[in-house]
Protein backbone atom coordinates (compact mmCIF):
# COMPACT_ATOMS: atom_id res chain seq x y z
CA UNK A 1 0.00 0.00 0.00
CA UNK A 2 1.31 3.04 -1.06
CA UNK A 3 0.11 6.31 0.70
CA UNK A 4 -0.11 9.78 1.13
CA UNK A 5 1.05 11.79 4.17
CA UNK A 6 1.20 15.35 5.54
CA UNK A 7 3.70 16.83 7.75
CA UNK A 8 2.74 19.27 10.72
CA UNK A 9 1.89 21.97 8.54
CA UNK A 10 -0.62 20.27 6.71
CA UNK A 11 0.56 21.00 3.46
CA UNK A 12 3.73 19.13 2.97
CA UNK A 13 3.27 15.54 1.45
CA UNK A 14 4.68 13.03 0.71
CA UNK A 15 4.36 8.89 -0.02
CA UNK A 16 5.06 6.28 2.43
CA UNK A 17 4.95 2.77 1.65
CA UNK A 18 3.24 0.03 4.13
CA UNK A 19 3.22 -4.40 4.17
CA UNK A 20 0.32 -6.77 4.92
CA UNK A 21 -0.27 -10.19 4.87
CA UNK A 22 -3.74 -10.35 5.36
CA UNK A 23 -4.72 -6.79 4.09
CA UNK A 24 -5.80 -6.12 7.79
CA UNK A 25 -2.27 -6.13 9.80
CA UNK A 26 -0.12 -3.43 8.14
CA UNK A 27 3.37 -2.22 8.66
CA UNK A 28 4.98 0.75 7.48
CA UNK A 29 8.26 0.06 5.13
CA UNK A 30 11.55 1.88 5.08
CA UNK A 31 11.52 2.16 8.58
CA UNK A 32 8.37 5.08 8.47
CA UNK A 33 10.12 7.27 5.96
CA UNK A 34 9.04 8.17 2.78
CA UNK A 35 9.52 6.25 -0.16
CA UNK A 36 9.06 8.96 -2.93
CA UNK A 37 9.72 12.84 -1.48
CA UNK A 38 8.79 16.16 -3.08
CA UNK A 39 11.30 17.77 -5.67
CA UNK A 40 13.60 20.40 -4.58
CA UNK A 41 12.87 23.81 -4.97
CA UNK A 42 11.66 25.60 -8.20
CA UNK A 43 10.23 21.77 -9.46
CA UNK A 44 6.27 21.19 -10.54
CA UNK A 45 6.24 18.63 -7.17
CA UNK A 46 8.38 20.99 -4.84
CA UNK A 47 6.05 20.54 -1.76
CA UNK A 48 3.78 17.52 -2.32
CA UNK A 49 3.64 14.13 -4.06
CA UNK A 50 0.41 12.29 -3.02
CA UNK A 51 -2.15 10.29 -4.22
CA UNK A 52 -0.48 7.79 -5.41
CA UNK A 53 -1.98 5.40 -8.39
CA UNK A 54 0.50 2.57 -8.93
CA UNK A 55 0.20 -0.16 -11.30
CA UNK A 56 2.35 -3.40 -11.95
CA UNK A 57 3.14 -4.80 -15.13
CA UNK A 58 6.27 -5.60 -17.20
CA UNK A 59 8.29 -6.50 -14.07
CA UNK A 60 7.86 -3.24 -12.58
CA UNK A 61 5.97 -0.69 -9.84
CA UNK A 62 4.65 2.46 -12.10
CA UNK A 63 3.39 5.11 -9.97
CA UNK A 64 2.89 6.41 -13.35
CA UNK A 65 0.60 8.72 -11.61
CA UNK A 66 0.75 10.67 -8.97
CA UNK A 67 -0.40 14.40 -7.43
CA UNK A 68 2.20 17.07 -7.84
CA UNK A 69 2.31 20.28 -6.58
CA UNK A 70 4.52 23.01 -5.56
CA UNK A 71 4.56 26.39 -3.52
CA UNK A 72 1.93 27.64 -5.30
CA UNK A 73 -0.64 24.84 -5.25
CA UNK A 74 -0.72 24.55 -8.84
CA UNK A 75 -1.36 21.16 -8.73
CA UNK A 76 -0.49 18.80 -12.09
CA UNK A 77 0.16 14.89 -12.12
CA UNK A 78 3.43 13.30 -12.72
CA UNK A 79 5.10 9.77 -13.32
CA UNK A 80 7.58 7.68 -11.88
CA UNK A 81 8.59 3.93 -11.72
CA UNK A 82 10.01 1.69 -9.27
CA UNK A 83 11.59 -1.71 -9.52
CA UNK A 84 10.73 -2.91 -5.64
CA UNK A 85 8.14 -0.05 -4.84
CA UNK A 86 10.60 1.46 -2.34
CA UNK A 87 13.29 3.82 -4.66
CA UNK A 88 11.66 5.65 -7.24
CA UNK A 89 12.58 7.01 -10.46
CA UNK A 90 10.59 10.73 -11.78
CA UNK A 91 10.11 9.74 -15.60
CA UNK A 92 9.35 11.95 -18.65
CA UNK A 93 12.40 14.04 -17.88
CA UNK A 94 10.83 14.97 -14.49
CA UNK A 95 8.17 17.25 -16.06
CA UNK A 96 4.45 16.29 -15.48
CA UNK A 97 2.41 14.19 -17.74
CA UNK A 98 -0.67 15.76 -17.11
CA UNK A 99 -1.25 19.81 -16.60
CA UNK A 100 -4.28 21.76 -16.49
CA UNK A 101 -6.93 21.78 -19.18
CA UNK A 102 -7.63 24.36 -21.81
CA UNK A 103 -9.16 27.92 -20.87
CA UNK A 104 -12.91 27.23 -20.14
CA UNK A 105 -13.00 23.56 -19.24
CA UNK A 106 -13.30 22.39 -16.35
CA UNK A 107 -10.06 21.17 -15.28
CA UNK A 108 -8.29 24.87 -16.64
CA UNK A 109 -6.84 25.38 -13.11
CA UNK A 110 -5.82 22.23 -11.70
CA UNK A 111 -5.38 18.50 -12.18
CA UNK A 112 -5.38 15.74 -9.26
CA UNK A 113 -6.08 13.18 -7.51
CA UNK A 114 -5.52 10.56 -10.07
CA UNK A 115 -7.09 6.51 -10.30
CA UNK A 116 -4.95 4.69 -13.11
CA UNK A 117 -6.31 1.19 -14.70
CA UNK A 118 -4.61 -0.58 -17.75
CA UNK A 119 -6.97 -2.38 -19.22
CA UNK A 120 -6.76 -5.86 -21.40
CA UNK A 121 -5.51 -4.20 -24.50
CA UNK A 122 -2.83 -2.33 -22.76
CA UNK A 123 -4.67 0.98 -23.42
CA UNK A 124 -3.86 3.18 -19.78
CA UNK A 125 -7.35 5.12 -18.35
CA UNK A 126 -7.15 7.41 -15.55
CA UNK A 127 -9.56 9.50 -14.23
CA UNK A 128 -8.52 12.91 -12.29
CA UNK A 129 -10.15 15.45 -10.61
CA UNK A 130 -10.35 18.89 -9.90
CA UNK A 131 -11.81 22.51 -10.60
CA UNK A 132 -11.59 24.77 -12.92
CA UNK A 133 -14.27 28.02 -13.93
CA UNK A 134 -17.11 26.37 -12.03
CA UNK A 135 -17.01 26.13 -7.95
CA UNK A 136 -17.53 22.20 -8.05
CA UNK A 137 -15.30 19.36 -8.16
CA UNK A 138 -15.52 17.49 -11.54
CA UNK A 139 -14.20 14.06 -12.76
CA UNK A 140 -12.47 13.92 -15.93
CA UNK A 141 -10.93 10.89 -18.32
CA UNK A 142 -7.94 10.42 -20.44
CA UNK A 143 -6.30 7.57 -21.96
CA UNK A 144 -2.66 6.65 -22.92
CA UNK A 145 -0.63 3.67 -24.75
CA UNK A 146 2.56 4.21 -22.90
CA UNK A 147 1.14 6.64 -19.25
CA UNK A 148 3.18 9.62 -20.91
CA UNK A 149 0.94 10.82 -23.76
CA UNK A 150 -2.36 11.19 -22.25
CA UNK A 151 -5.29 11.77 -24.45
CA UNK A 152 -8.67 14.20 -22.58
CA UNK A 153 -11.39 12.20 -23.69
CA UNK A 154 -14.92 13.41 -23.83
CA UNK A 155 -13.80 16.45 -25.09
CA UNK A 156 -11.80 17.23 -22.39
CA UNK A 157 -15.48 17.95 -20.60
CA UNK A 158 -16.06 16.33 -16.62
CA UNK A 159 -17.47 12.68 -16.85
CA UNK A 160 -18.72 12.78 -13.99
CA UNK A 161 -20.58 15.33 -12.23
CA UNK A 162 -22.46 16.07 -8.40
CA UNK A 163 -26.27 15.17 -8.44
CA UNK A 164 -29.46 16.31 -6.40
CA UNK A 165 -29.99 13.10 -3.83
CA UNK A 166 -32.85 13.34 -1.74
CA UNK A 167 -33.02 17.40 -1.92
CA UNK A 168 -29.38 18.10 -1.40
CA UNK A 169 -27.28 19.59 -3.76
CA UNK A 170 -24.36 18.03 -4.60
CA UNK A 171 -21.24 19.97 -4.72
CA UNK A 172 -18.18 17.82 -5.17
CA UNK A 173 -17.28 14.20 -7.04
CA UNK A 174 -13.70 13.62 -6.38
CA UNK A 175 -11.34 11.31 -4.99
CA UNK A 176 -12.38 8.49 -7.23
CA UNK A 177 -11.19 4.50 -7.11
CA UNK A 178 -11.61 2.76 -10.58
CA UNK A 179 -11.43 -1.08 -10.89
CA UNK A 180 -11.56 -2.82 -14.32
CA UNK A 181 -14.03 -5.76 -13.95
CA UNK A 182 -14.14 -8.41 -16.93
CA UNK A 183 -15.13 -5.55 -19.68
CA UNK A 184 -16.66 -3.33 -17.32
CA UNK A 185 -15.30 0.03 -15.32
CA UNK A 186 -16.49 0.43 -11.74
CA UNK A 187 -16.39 3.18 -10.00
CA UNK A 188 -16.29 4.34 -6.22
CA UNK A 189 -15.97 8.12 -5.30
CA UNK A 190 -16.41 10.47 -2.30
CA UNK A 191 -19.07 13.11 -2.70
CA UNK A 192 -20.26 15.89 -0.41
CA UNK A 193 -23.10 17.67 -0.88
CA UNK A 194 -24.78 21.21 0.57
CA UNK A 195 -27.82 21.76 2.77
CA UNK A 196 -31.45 20.91 2.37
CA UNK A 197 -32.88 24.49 -0.22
Amino acid sequence: MWYKGRSADSFTGQVGLAKSKDGLEWLKANDGQPVFRHGPAGSFDSTKVDHPAVVRFDGKYHMRWYTAGDSTSSYKIGYATSDNGVVWTRENRAQPVLAPGEPGKFDDQVVLHPAVVRDDEGTFHMWYTWCGPQESFRVGHATSRDGVNWKRQNNGDAVLHSDEIDGRLGKYVYNVMVRWDNGTFRMWYTSMFSEHY
